[in-house]
Formats: C-alpha cells, structure tokens, sequence
C-alpha cells in the first residue's frame, strides 16, 4: 500500500513557495524537492509523502476507453515521452499509466483529476481536452531536466522521478487564447506550429491567427491569385522585400499540428478595414481604383472595401468561401475594428446602396456589411466575431461575438448588451515592451471587469493575449513572449486569489529551465529588451547613439564603426546572431552650421527634445519613425530658430527638414521663411517656401523646405520660422486640435556647399 498522502490547503502550499523565493530551509522541512512547481497553478493539490512513481522502458501507457480522443491522448504522451519505450498492456512490477475519459469529471465540465502513486499513474478527463491538459500537468511534475533541447535526443536508459501527487483541476474560462499576427511580419508554418506547441504546454487552447493587414496579404486564394503574388509582400524603407505567405498544404499542416495539441485555431481576415494589400493587389475593390503599394509603415489607412460595389461584395464571398473550406474553426474572426468611412461619404456606389437600405450614416453601412458576413456565416455553421467597433456600427446578430479591446469599459459594456465577450484589453497586449507591461502587472490581470452581475459575467467567453508584430518578428518573438505569457496562462485558467510571489517562485525554480531547455529565449520580466537613446556631443561635435542590452545575449553593433561624419548609420540589437527590430537608423549630413549654438522662440516639448539643444544643428536626420530620438516638437506654435553659425560665411541655400505624420497629428509646415544678418541685430529676409505639395494622410513622410537666395548672402547668424499649419482639419479624428511641428535639422549650405567637423 502507498503511503497516505499528506493534504495541503493552499495557503500552506503558498507558505511553502515564499520559502523557496525567500531562500530559506523551510520548503525542504515541510516537503522537501518533491514541490510540483506547476503552471497555470492548480485548483486542488494534494501532496504524497511515499516514493515517486519512476519513468523509465517497460512503463505501460493505456487509454482505458475504446474512445478515439482518449487515445490520441495516449499517442501525443508516447510521442513526448520518447524513446521511452512504452507497452501497450500492464505488465508485472511495472508502472501503469492510465487515460481515460470520464463525462462530468470530478469537478465539472472541463475538469481533470491527476494521481500519481508508487506504481500507477491515473489520469481522468472530463472530455478529451481536460484529459490532455491533465496530460500537460504530468509532464510538468517530470524534472526540467526531462526536456529535451532541439536537436538533442533523450536519454533511453534514465529513468524519471514523479513525485506523488493528487490534482484535481479546471480552467476558468473555456477561451484562453494567443492573438498571433503573421501579416505585419511573416511566420513559417514551422514557427506557428512551435508556438502552438508551446502554448499548449500551458493550456492556452485558441490560436486566433491574424493573417491579413494593410502591411500583407497571407492566405493563397486559388481564384485569386494577386493576392498573394502581390499582397504577400513589400518593399521596405532600405529596399529590402519581405513578406510570404500559406498554401493550403501549410495551413492543412498548421491545422493538424493545433488538433492533436487541442488548439482551436480562429483565422482573421481583416474586412472592410486594413485592406491595402488586398486593395494593392486588386484595385478595383476600394472605392478610388487606384492603385497602392503595400504599406511598409503602421496604423490606420482610409482606402478599405468598397461596399456599394457588387463586384468587392464578390470578392469578399470568394475570400470568406476559401476560409471555410480550409478552417473547421466554429468561429471566423473578420476583424472590423478602426474602419474609417472617408471613402464612403464620397463614393457613389456606397452612397447609392445606403439610400436603397434606408442608412442614414457611413457607419451603418459597415453595420449592414456586418451583418451580410454573419448571415453567410450563421448559414454555414459558423460564428462571426468581430472587433468591439463592430457594436457601434447597427444592432448585431444575435450570437456575433465581441472581441473588446479598448478596455475593461468596453468589455463592460459589451457583457451588459448581452453579446458573448473576449476579453483583449492593453494588460494582455503582450506585444507592449517588458519594461511598458511587465510581468507582473500581466500577472494580475483579470478579463473580467469589476461589477458584473453574474449572469452577464457568463457571457464572457475568455482572454486572449496579442501579439501584434508591427515591431514583433521571429528574431525576437521568443523574448517578447516568454515568460509573460506564462503569467497570462495563470490569469486565465487559475481560480480563486493568485499570489504574485508564489509564481515568481515556481517560475525561477523550475519553468526558466524548462522553457530553456526546449530552445526558448527567455526575454526580461520588467525592462525593454535594449533601450536606444540618441544624443550629441557638443564638445566633440558628435552624434552617439546610448545603447543598453536589457537581457543576456544581446550584442550591438554600430554599422560603420566609429560613426564616419556623414552618411547612413545603423546602430542594431543583435540575438542568436538575428537583427532584432529594434535599433535606430539615422543620416548624417555635413553643413556649415554643424554644431553651431542654437536660440529657440519657444521650447520644444518635453516629450520630444531630439538629441538636446544641439538638435537643429547636429548634423543628423532621424526616420520616419517620430520616436526614434532625433526629432524636437512644438505643439500648436511655429518654430522659430535663431542659429549663430560662429564666423561670417557666403550662405547659398538653408533648409528645413520636418516630419509629416499626420495619424500622429504631425502635419508638415505651411511655409518657410530664412532671415541672414551680420551682426544679429539688423536682420534681412532673404526668402521663404510655402508647401504647395499634397502630402499623405495614411504614412509618414519626411520633407525638406528649401529656400535659395538668388545669390549668396554673407552672414553670420540664420533665423528661421517654420509656420505651424494650424488646427487639425476636417476630416482629421482631431479636427479643430492643434497640430506638431517636428523638425530635426536646419541645413544650412554655402559656396562650397558644407562643413566639415574641424
């Protein structure tokens, strides 16, 4: 007989884990190694004082149900147990492990019960997905050591301790899921199904699979060949192309792999909005006709479908028919989410089928396209899901589920319209840098709002935790992921109070090995993976960018080192020999102001002081990029400079250059004006350009404003004025706010057209 099994309340449990963070003798006194460090935390745990069940050749490995999922189950744990050899039957003085499934389990739906005694090893699942997470548990309990890097093959011969062990555990909301976007930057089928492995680990059970955006087009559609050929990808700022995308033969594979891990995988194509590669590839969807280019930067774009064209509705059909043939998901995401509907007010075909269906505004045109999607869904067995916008373009369907990510309101206010919920708020935007949302603030999170009745709080399907990868790619995926996501598993899945120490614990005592173990780079619990700040000395006349790893691993590299005194510079992070997508790209240009003293009218803001007061004058022009640390901004006021350049000098041309962003409410200068004087007292205007250039409203662009005295002017100091070009217009979200005006240089050329650093 085994020896009887010592119970022990949580809190006793808990006590036991803040002895081990706070590294005194008390855990091995009370249980000694055998504390199972398991994540997400189980509901129930009882603890055995006997010996473990040991794990070596002979084991049998028995599905005790002639239920097809219940021996799937058996087949993934003899595929992770490997080459481990296991018998089919039991066999004499051999240890036995037993799956089987149970409807009802011992704690209701969704629950499994795990055993673990000298000899035996029973696991009991409610249904087949609680017996495969009863499964993640037991390889849990086996020692980090147990995991086999890639490449690495396990040793046949050991044998593997198992402490005993009673668990008895469900999750807390049946959607747990990871937000994996693939459009922004490409992933292989590969990478997505190890992340798929990975998750499963921890019982994240959803892989929402976001696969089209304005920067990419990812899905191959047979009858629509363009889209891929075309929409899958871009060419970025430094000429390089990037993109791909998935045959059906990869989503097949991606499929398979998520289903013996029992993932559910949720495809998204995004629909009406963030269309540009959609619409690049076949203009004749949106409402212009013109033609686009893939966009290589972030945000919020006005060209989307053209919903008063039966031919775009045609388009959408044949798109959303290949996703059903392909994905068996219940559920179909069609995104929905930061619509703009400027196209549509100026769109005769829109504006013609709004007056046929009685709309009174652009937004009920999405409505009335929503609600079209769902019916073609809800005809075929299916569930849209939609961004939380979706709820203020028309009433829903019934049944459309509401993916709310503008905060904890919005979840509130979805749960009490009474349409099913997931719960996608900042706290769980996991693309954020550690150092913006550390691990334990994901830690405490919680999808469900304070004040929630409890028939509205059954509405709330669960969580998902995004990664959305405008900044995000395979380089550096793993950091930005791990260990978070272990916090967020715990978020979703654990009942009752969660203590932030007794985590940590098992965290550091088991689960950073562990995940290292299986080729996972592990990223910081709190900091950015490496900050980049940008400064200039004065005393030098140098730019410098201050660069600092936040993690082990990480290398920099300046390209060219030193830094040369004109030219492109690249200052990179560097991990497992991948460039990560973080670093600072700047151009450097001699002139005959370089390093001159600089007097401002009026401060730049403090939120974007450049490189310091040298800013205008350090010879340096930042990226598109309005936080890459070489732009000052002024908020609803003009800029005015006044720059001593140190010695009397034939001036020949100056100019100004500035950023335009106007998503970002950076909207270029309306005009330019130069003055030159001799003593800085007497000043003579020597010129000025007003911006007659139509810029765009969906990308950032950089623009020089140029003035050139008919002759040159001999001069000491500069002056210039850059105008603010006023309140935001019209057809801005802002309009009537003020605008920025961004700068980073004032070049100023002569007859010999620059400077030089002596």
């Amino acid at each position: 007989m085994p020896a009887a099994p010592t119970r022990l309340p949580l809190h006793s449990i808990l006590a036991t884990c803040f002895a081990l963070a706070l590294g005194t003798p008390a855990l091995a006194a009370a249980q000694g190694a055998a504390w199972p460090a398991v994540v997400p935390r189980p509901e129930h745990l009882t603890l055995g004082t006997g010996q473990p069940f040991v794990l070596g050749n002979g084991v049998a490995l028995v599905a005790a149900t002639d239920d097809s999922a219940a021996r799937d189950v058996a087949d993934y744990l003899r595929f992770e147990l490997a080459p481990i050899q296991t018998r089919a039957e039991p066999a004499p003085g051999a240890g036995t492990i037993l799956l089987r499934i149970t409807p009802g389990g011992t704690l209701g739906q969704g629950s499994y019960r795990l055993e673990v005694i000298r000899d035996e090893i029973q696991i009991t699942g409610a249904d087949a997905d609680a017996l495969f997470h009863g499964v993640q548990t037991l390889l849990q309990l086996l020692p980090p050591g147990f995991e086999t890097p890639p490449g690495a093959t396990r040793d046949p011969e050991r044998a593997w301790a198992i402490p005993q062990v009673v668990i008895e555990d469900r999750p807390r909301f049946r959607w747990r899921g990871v937000l994996l976007d693939v459009a922004r930057h490409f992933l292989t089928a590969e990478q997505v199904k190890r992340q798929i492995t990975l998750m499963a680990r921890y019982k994240l059970n959803v892989l929402h699979w976001h696969l089209t955006d304005d920067q990419g087009w990812r899905l191959e559609v047979p009858a629509l060949p363009r889209l891929t050929s075309v929409g899958a990808w871009r060419t970025e700022e430094d000429g390089t192309r990037t993109g791909g995308f998935y045959t059906a033969d990869d989503i097949r594979e991606v499929l398979d792999h998520a289903r013996r891990h029992h993932v559910t995988v949720v495809p998204e194509i995004d629909l009406p909005g963030h269309l540009s590669s959609a619409i690049a590839a076949y203009p004749w969807i949106g409402c212009t006709g013109d033609s686009l280019t893939v966009p290589t930067t972030w945000g919020v774009f006005n060209d989307v479908l053209c919903i008063g064209s039966p031919r775009a509705l045609e388009f959408a059909d044949t798109v959303l028919a290949t996703v059903l043939r392909l994905f068996p998901s219940p559920w179909i995401h069609l995104g929905g989410d930061e619509v703009p509907t400027l196209r549509w007010q100026s769109c005769a075909p829109c504006q013609a089928l709004m007056r046929a269906e009685g709309l009174e505004t652009e937004g009920e045109l999405q409505g009335w396209f929503t609600r079209r999607m769902a019916r073609t869904l809800t005809e075929r067995g299916r569930t849209l899901i939609g961004w939380d916008e979706v709820m203020d373009r028309g009433p829903l369907p019934p049944g459309v589920v509401v993916q709310a990510w503008r905060g904890p309101d919005r979840t509130r206010a979805a749960l009490m319209a009474g349409a099913p919920i997931i719960a996608s708020p900042g706290e769980a935007y996991l693309n954020a840098p550690p150092d913006g949302l550390p691990l334990e603030r994901v830690y405490a999170f919680d999808p469900l709002p304070d004040s929630i009745p409890p028939d509205a709080a059954e509405r709330l399907l669960g969580s998902e935790a995004a990664f959305w990868s405008e900044h995000i790619t395979a380089a550096n995926l793993d950091p930005m992921v791990w260990p978070r996501l272990l916090a967020f598993a715990e978020a979703v899945w654990a009942r009752g109070p969660r203590e932030w120490r007794d985590f940590r614990a098992r965290l550091e005592r088991d689960h950073h090995t562990r995940l290292s173990r299986l080729g996972v780079t592990l990223g910081p619990a709190d900091r950015a993976l490496a900050t980049f700040e940008p400064g200039y000395d004065s005393v030098t006349r140098q730019v410098y960018v201050r660069a600092v790893p936040g993690m082990p691993g990480i290398e920099i590299r300046t390209t060219p080192d030193p830094i040369p005194d004109s030219g492109t510079v690249t200052v990179a992070a560097v991990l497992n020999g991948n460039v990560l997508p973080l670093g600072r790209r700047f151009t450097l240009e001699p002139h005959l102001a370089w390093g001159c003293p600089v007097e401002l009218a009026s401060p730049p803001s403090p939120r974007y002081q450049g490189t310091g007061p040298y800013t205008l004058t350090d010879h340096a022009l930042g990226s598109t990029d309005l936080h890459d640390g070489f732009w000052q901004g002024w908020l609803g006021t003009d800029l005015e400079a006044t720059i001593d350049l140190g010695r009397v000098a034939d001036v020949r041309e100056v100019t100004g250059s500035f950023l335009h962003d106007f998503r970002s409410w950076i909207v270029a200068p309306s005009a330019f004006t130069v003055w030159l004087s001799m003593d800085g007292a007497a000043w003579q205007e020597v010129g000025a350009m007003t911006r007659e250039e139509a810029l765009p409203d969906d990308r950032p662009v950089k623009m020089r404003l140029v003035v050139s005295p008919p002759s040159a002017v001999r001069a000491r100091w500069v002056r210039v004025r850059a105008r603010s070009s006023g309140p935001l217009p019209d057809r801005h979200a802002g309009a009537g706010r003020p605008s920025w005006v961004f700068a980073d240089e004032v070049v100023v050329k002569g007859e010999e057209g620059g400077g030089s650093r002596e």
